[in-house]
């Protein structure tokens, strides 16, 4: 979901009487810069570089033994691996659905995710999903636990636990169902728990900058300039060395796969929506967008243009490459910070650079994509891959009927909307094309070179609900 624009992310809104600078500021930068200067990696004047492996036609699957794997997520997110098992042997024997036993209780995770995207179609799959009697879901499954930071797995896999009578009926068939959209898109707003290095770093930076500017934003933005984001995302990168992995691969696929544990490992099923269609959507689903760039075809166009540009100036000031831009955006300075939500809905379509890292940490066949085109078309069909995906017992046509029609239609956010300006679909269109080339050499499917086509009339088949 998205986040307050502006500097409310580190708690940093400055209000008081202006005054000077003063040497009490000086002082302090003088101070954080020796400090930035000890917490830098070796050559501090480079830009750190990130290979991106988003520009190859292919995925590199990788091999953490589960003890390093683990050693890594405790790094990472403390809580969330002082509450999961050590090992393997910890889980439950003839239990399809992960679940251990935990001072006295039981305690699980889900057996999948149906992890995003927003838009896509997740929400009306979820309700004709839980009709099906293997599937179990509760308080957690729409929880957002790992898109959200801050939320505790001791209450993710104690409420999950309650489940265990349920699953005892039926311990080869019963799976919980996490349904959070938020699981598969990492941006950093949605990825924060695995960046808590940039913001141990960040918040007393942030408030010390603020204190000594005393009202003056122009002096707390030079400040933060330049001690405060340079040292976050050294002191970020430098978790990631002294671990002795690339940062590129500190994101949110390999924190859960350090929590499961490579033999545990969850299934996830991901949606995908032609990303120009989805952020129409998304527009006009979203009550902010529309209250600050208009209930209007001008509106949208004046939103990806803001939007978009922004991006685009962050890439062209050669310091950052495209894909850091998107991955860092709100942690790379100010301006950034200071864009309207970050621009979180246009990197929600950016599918191929989340997609590529969740192979590096999950096998293949452990993700089911499903084009939300076709299953807008055939429902029927999509299910029926979900249940051969998941392993579920076979249903009637029947049956399969009532659980299409127990999803219903969702809700239309653009029915009687205004259609698309050509000049906004060509921008639009023009910054996704790459991504979805890379989508389609990634997933060796040609498929998704057809979202780089304009489509013959400019309106959209929306029916899908929020999430």
């Amino acid at each position: 979901m998205g986040k307050i624009k502006g500097s409310t992310r580190y708690g940093c809104t400055i209000y008081g009487a202006v005054a000077s600078f003063g040497v009490f500021c000086l002082a302090f930068m003088g101070i954080m810069l020796l400090h930035l200067q000890r917490e830098r990696p070796s050559h501090p004047s480079k830009k750190p570089e990130i290979q991106s492996s988003a520009l190859v036609s292919k995925y590199e699957e990788k091999t953490f033994e589960d003890a390093r794997l683990r050693k890594i997520g405790a790094t990472l997110d403390p809580e969330i691996m002082a509450n999961v098992p050590r090992a393997a042997s910890e889980y439950k024997l003839n239990v399809k659905n992960p679940c251990w036993d935990h001072e006295g209780t039981i305690r699980c995770l889900p057996y999948f995710y149906l992890a995003g995207s927003f838009q896509a179609g997740v929400d009306t799959l979820y309700k004709q999903l839980i009709p099906h009697r293997d599937i179990i879901h509760n308080e957690m499954t729409r929880y957002q636990f790992w898109g959200e930071e801050g939320k505790p797995m001791s209450t993710y896999a104690q409420k999950n636990g309650q489940s265990y009578e349920q699953i005892k009926q039926s311990p080869q068939q019963h799976i919980i169902l996490d349904a959070s959209s938020s699981t598969f898109a990492f941006y950093w707003s949605a990825g924060l728990r695995t960046h808590q290095g940039f913001q141990r770093y960040m918040k007393p930076c942030w408030s010390n900058c603020s204190d000594h500017a005393r009202g003056k934003q122009d002096v707390r933005e030079k400040c933060t300039s330049e001690i405060c984001y340079p040292g976050a995302m050294a002191a970020d990168k430098k978790v990631a060395s002294d671990l002795g992995i690339s940062y590129d691969d500190v994101h949110l696929p390999l924190l859960m796969a350090a929590a499961y544990g490579k033999e545990r490992l969850p299934k996830i099923i991901v949606m995908l929506r032609n990303p120009t269609e989805r952020l129409h959507c998304a527009y006009w689903q979203y009550a902010h967008y529309k209250g600050k760039y208009g209930e209007s075809a001008a509106g949208f166009l004046a939103y990806v243009k803001e939007q978009i540009g922004a991006i685009r100036k962050c890439e062209s000031r050669g310091d950052y490459s495209a894909r850091e831009c998107a991955l860092y955006f709100e942690a790379l300075g100010n301006v950034e910070e200071k864009l309207f939500f970050h621009a979180d809905q246009i990197m929600r379509g950016m599918y191929e650079m989340y997609l590529e890292v969740w192979l590096r940490h999950f096998p293949r066949d452990h993700l089911l994509i499903i084009r939300s085109e076709e299953y807008f078309s055939n429902a029927h069909q999509t299910l029926k891959q979900v249940y051969a995906f998941l392993g579920m017992t076979n249903v009637t046509e029947e049956d399969l009927d009532k659980m299409v029609k127990a999803g219903g239609r969702g809700t239309s956010f653009t029915k009687g909307r205004p259609a698309m300006l050509d000049e906004a679909r060509s921008l639009v269109m023009d910054f996704y094309r790459p991504w979805n080339q890379r989508l389609s050499e990634l997933l060796g499917d040609p498929y998704y070179l057809s979202w780089n086509v304009v489509p013959q009339t400019n309106s959209s088949s929306d029916f899908l609900n929020t999430y």
